[in-house]
């Protein structure tokens, strides 16, 4: 049998992750969030952005708005 594992996931609309940095990583770890699945955030390629222990996986857009980001802790296999 495969062990079991319990994680906490969570959808969220960004509307410009820049400016909601702080927020995202006190509700991370307040919230022992494992996995975010972030949607608007309007990040563009080169722009520089990340959460600490986490690894983040991005589709930027090159138009107004948009975007997605993954964002997974760095202890999750």
């Amino acid at each position: 049998m495969g062990r079991k594992c319990n994680l906490n996931i969570i959808a969220w609309n960004a509307k410009d992750i820049k400016d909601q940095t702080y927020e995202l990583q006190s509700y991370i770890k307040d919230n022992s969030i494992d996995i975010v699945l972030a949607t608007e955030t309007f990040l563009k390629p080169g722009t520089h952005f990340g959460v600490p222990n986490c690894i983040t996986y991005r589709n930027d857009r090159l138009t107004l708005g948009g975007g997605t980001a993954i964002i997974i802790k760095t202890t999750i296999p």
